[in-house]
This record gives C-alpha cells, structure tokens and sequence, in this order.
C-alpha cells in the first residue's frame, strides 16, 4: 500500500474506532449515572467531542471529499465510495438520532428509554463506520 492509501486507512480506523468506543464504552456508561448527576457529567461529556468526535470525523469527512475529488490513482474509486457510504450513514445516525437524543438528554435529564434509543441508534454508526473500513480495507488489500 502506498502512504496515501495508508493514510486514508488510518483516518478510517480512526473515525470508525471513535463510533465503536462510543456505542461499546461511552454511551453504556450514561446508563450508570445518577439522576441528579446525570445533566453535569452530561455536558462535561458533550466539553470533549470536539477532539473526541468532530475532530476524527473532519478528518474523516475531509479525506473521503479530497480523494473523491482527486481520485488518486492508489486508491480504487469504489473503495471511495464504500467508504463515503459508511460516513453518509454515521452523518445521517448522528443527524436523525445521536444528535437529538444528546439534545433532549441535556434539556430533559436522564430518562433511560432514550439512551437505550441512542445505543441502538449508535450501533448503526458503529457498523456503518466498520463497513466503511472492512470495505475499503479489502478493496485496497485485493489491489496490491
């Protein structure tokens, strides 16, 4: 594999593993808080995703966009594609889902039928961010 390639790999375990860290670890944990801690250590959550989260997934976004653009000889377009599909699907969970369940959960406290809400719909991000690696990974496996 050549660096870009390698590189574009890399933004893809990145992204992918922040989605599975999240659904397995992060999100699970929310249903051990308290009631009345619940809002605070919420919005101490919500003080890290810029480098957690929105950081890996411009970077992301960022290396799916410009190897679309410039189609680089060294990674097949239809990796491309599979990979812009996973991300379609995580921006799409996060928009529908993540994001909305985030907001009622800050403005309403804990209600536990909406975390449950946002692990099922988090696990849909993680398998779409997955599917988008595993895909890119073996295209660009069969190629060299």
């Amino acid at each position: 594999m050549t660096p870009i390639a390698i590189a574009f790999v890399l933004t893809l375990t990145l992204w992918a593993g922040v989605m599975i860290y999240s659904w397995a670890t992060t999100y699970p944990m929310f249903r051990g808080i308290g009631e009345a801690e619940f809002v605070p250590v919420h919005k101490i959550y919500e003080r890290g995703l810029p480098i957690g989260v929105y950081l890996p997934f411009g970077a992301m976004s960022l290396a799916v966009a410009t190897a679309l653009a410039v189609a680089p000889r060294d990674i097949p377009e239809h990796a491309l594609w599979l990979a812009g599909a996973g991300l379609a699907g995580g921006i799409a969970t996060t928009a529908l889902c993540a994001a909305p369940m985030h907001i009622r959960l800050i403005r309403d406290g804990k209600d536990p039928r909406r975390i449950e809400l946002m692990l099922k719909c988090n696990a849909w991000r993680a398998v779409a961010a997955g599917a988008g690696l595993a895909a890119a990974i073996a295209t660009l496996l069969a190629r060299a």
